[in-house]
């Protein structure tokens, strides 16, 4: 299976999306809040994930492209975009460890509230008699 590394734009909407969301995770004992307070710092983790998944995958991968400052992005697509980026940042950003990183913390529960935006979630039954 090929990847490729996400760019600035997809890590940026993907955390303004869960930032403005109040999206929190649990991580390493800890509960965390995405917030603007640490927004810089979860774009880097998803960056760096990403890129060590391309480092396992093509053993000769490198970039010198540098990594631009993380902009905050102010309108959001519908809940099914959001859905598909997560879907698309972990298809490229997979490692056998991937599963325990924070990088997999933070898009689970950004997928997690992008699900309950979904149309007709709220008003669907919790159980089916």
């Amino acid at each position: 299976m090929t990847a490729y590394k996400v760019t600035n734009n997809h890590v940026d909407l993907l955390i303004s999306y869960g930032v403005s969301n109040e999206v929190s995770f649990f991580h390493d004992e800890q509960m965390i809040r995405l917030s603007h307070e640490n927004m810089d710092e979860a774009a880097s983790l998803l960056h760096w994930q990403n890129e060590k998944s391309l480092k396992d995958r093509y053993k000769h991968w490198y970039s010198d492209e540098p990594r631009r400052a993380f902009k905050l992005v102010d309108t959001f697509p519908e809940a099914v975009a959001i859905l598909k980026l997560c879907e698309s940042y972990e298809t490229n950003s997979g490692t056998a460890d991937y599963p325990m990183s924070i990088a997999a913390a933070i898009i689970k529960a950004i997928r997690s509230r992008a699900i309950k935006g979904l149309a007709g979630y709220h008003e669907a039954p919790w159980v089916i008699e």
